[in-house]
């Protein structure tokens, strides 16, 4: 009996031995030595890759730590702590890991070792584990050839020939004018009047720096003959004791110069102002009656007289041609007065009323014709005739500084 209990407790303690050494077996046999992962879209192999607990392995890229479970199934922790799995470990298992999935192929597999335990020195084995390989880094792309920047397009510049210079810089000129007229046509009220010439005599004075040029006049006398037609009743209605100014700026310089002749534009604006009287007499009421006793009114002339003032503003343009022989310069000119306004103040005296007068000068083109010669020293005489928009004899000296 004794032997026979001792024979079961043997048999026992042989039972709970094979148990334990049962428990220690592995449950699976997923860990090879390599392993692969094949792109379902693309068709790109990574791999192989090592696996055991604590792998890392880059795709795409990404790093990704493998974390091998209790049930064998292998689950992909990218960086940022997000989780792809878990994933049983069989060939050709489909696995989404980060944007792209994959195939499993564990095909290259050399040696197994149990996964369910965790042998002494595990943790120290995993952090010593080699490094999953990697793909190496694809070459770089082509550089894209880039075409040369085509050259911004410029108009060619004409080739202009330059203007000449003027031919005198600095000149100072003083003249006299016997003859200085111009043309108005005047009105009173709504009726036309006569057509007739405001005249002076005139003394003036220029400076001319380079292009630009300033004139001023003064007129030493001045008057008009009748302003209003016969038939309205006046005699006289002239004016007379007239004295008034002017003052011009211009410009002008030539554009072309071939040998001994110049062409020249330039243009001027004035301002001209005249004062002085005008006398009218007309046939007025006495009031009184005749003796014959046949109700006739007696009338007679009585003569008035009031001041009147015209001012004139202008906008002239000059074209002239020049020609010098030696010492003698000659030249005729076209003058274009495009823009001119004439402001009459002041009344025509017409009884025991006062007629408004109106003038405008509407002569707008002209020629002038002029010499000069030289004198030598720097004195220049000159003498220059204008018709048309006015009539004017002008003698000057004239001098460069």
């Amino acid at each position: 009996m004794k032997r026979l209990t001792a024979l079961l407790c043997a048999v026992a303690l042989f039972g709970l031995a094979m148990g334990a050494r049962g428990a220690e077996a592995p449950r699976s046999d997923i860990t090879k030595s390599g392993f692969t992962l094949t792109e379902t879209l693309g068709k790109t192999t990574h791999g192989p890759f090592t696996l055991f607990n604590g792998a890392r392995i880059r795709l795409d890229g990404t790093l990704y730590k493998i974390s091998v479970g209790g049930d064998d199934r292998i689950t992909f922790i990218a960086p940022g702590g997000a989780a792809y799995g878990p994933y049983q470990p069989v060939p050709g298992r489909l696995m989404r890991i980060g944007n792209a999935t994959y195939a499993y192929d564990g095909s290259n597999a050399a040696s197994s070792r149990p996964v369910g335990t965790r042998p002494v020195g595990a943790d120290l084995q995993s952090a010593s584990a080699p490094i999953a390989t990697f793909d190496p880094l694809p070459p770089p792309p082509d550089r894209i050839e880039i075409p040369p920047e085509t050259p911004q397009r410029t108009a060619q510049a004409l080739d202009l020939p330059a203007l000449p210079d003027p031919a005198s810089t600095r000149i100072w000129s003083l003249w006299f004018a016997p003859i200085d007229n111009t043309p108005f046509k005047w009105s009173v009220e709504k009726v036309s009047g006569n057509k007739k010439d405001f005249e002076r005599t005139s003394v003036g004075a220029g400076l001319t720096l380079f292009s630009w040029f300033a004139e001023a006049d003064y007129a030493l006398s001045g008057k008009s003959g009748s302003i209003v037609p016969s038939g309205l009743g006046f005699t006289g209605a002239a004016i007379d004791d007239a004295s008034g100014f002017s003052v011009s700026l211009g410009y002008k310089r030539p554009f072309i110069r071939e040998g001994s002749w110049t062409a020249s534009a330039g243009i001027l604006g004035r301002y001209r102002q005249d004062k002085g009287d005008i006398t009218a007499s007309a046939l007025v009421s006495t009031g009184e009656a005749d003796t014959n006793e046949l109700g006739n009114v007696i009338s007679k002339y009585e003569t008035r007289k009031s001041s009147v003032k015209i001012t004139e503003k202008a906008l002239r343009l000059d074209f002239d041609l020049a020609y010098q022989y030696y010492d003698f310069h000659a030249f005729a000119g076209l003058r274009v007065q495009p823009l001119s306004s004439v402001s009459v103040s002041g009344t025509l005296p017409y009884g025991e009323d006062d007629l408004k007068l109106s003038a405008k000068h509407d002569d707008a083109i002209g020629v002038v014709f002029g010499g000069t010669v030289d004198l030598k020293a720097g004195f220049y005489l000159s003498a220059d005739l204008t018709l048309g928009y006015e009539t004017r004899l002008r003698l000057a000296l004239s001098r460069d500084w």
